[in-house]
């Protein structure tokens, strides 16, 4: 079974990642997976990961659906990731769909990876035998008055939910890289003359969707309006954020 993870990062994108899960190991270990860090390995699912694209990935954040077998683990709190030494590192579960009987179906898994230029390595997901450590550094959600401002370590970002101008504020340590400025945003132009501009300020929803110590999602929910008022389309976003980046 091959699974592609989508390995996000400033050294590049994830199209040149792959990765493999072993399909037999998600079958083992009905007893005990959901039990507590101690004991034996009661499931174990490799996950090969092959860089493609001749760029060094250091930390690099991976996400990847994986399927399990009807009885395997019922608790997230039993599993964690090795790495190739087997040691275990920061990773983020969340249950997308669970079978008649309770046990998880579908798991979304995201933890951060090293990984040669064009080489390959093999992380595990395990549940028993070993514990989930914490990041280093996780994302901090702080939600404000005018909005939600999210932290990821080296980097702080403030979104304003109205008028919503995509970033309103973005830090690097100490640095401003971006400041508030009502000429930025989300913009559509009409094709008619004179042009009808519609500007995404209007936002219907704004919510944290994805909320853990490795990744963040917030999706926003709004409107393209012109300056009389009429709506052109609703629009959707998502923004991810991961720890460290």
């Amino acid at each position: 079974m091959v699974l592609a993870l989508g390995l996000v990062g400033c050294a590049g994108g994830g199209a040149g990642t792959t990765a493999t899960s072993g399909a037999g190991g998600a079958g083992s270990g009905s007893g005990g997976a959901g039990g507590g860090s101690g004991g034996a390995i009661a499931l174990e699912v490799p996950l090969t990961l092959e860089e493609r694209a001749g760029v060094t990935r250091v930390a690099e954040p991976v996400t990847s659906g994986l399927p399990l077998a009807p009885g395997a683990v019922r608790d997230t709190a039993a599993l964690w990731i090795a790495d190739p030494r087997g040691r275990p590192v920061p990773a983020q579960f969340r249950v997308e769909g669970r079978w008649p009987d309770g046990s998880i179906r579908w798991l979304l898994c995201d933890f951060q990876a090293d990984v040669p230029a064009n080489g390959t390595v093999r992380y595990r997901l395990r549940a028993g035998g070993g514990a989930n450590p914490a990041p280093a550094q996780s994302v901090q959600v702080r939600t404000l008055q005018t909005g939600l401002e999210i932290e990821t370590g080296p980097a702080r970002f403030r979104l304003a939910s109205a008028p919503f101008r995509l970033f309103d504020e973005v830090w690097i340590g100490q640095r401003q890289l971006v400041a508030p400025d009502p000429a930025s945003g989300i913009v559509v132009t009409g094709a008619g003359s004179p042009a009808v501009v519609y500007r995404g300020e209007r936002v219907r929803r704004m919510s944290v969707l994805d909320r853990g110590p490795l990744r963040v999602r917030v999706r926003v929910e709004g409107e393209h309006v012109a300056s009389s008022g009429a709506t052109l389309c609703r629009y959707t976003l998502d923004l991810v954020f991961h720890a460290g980046r």
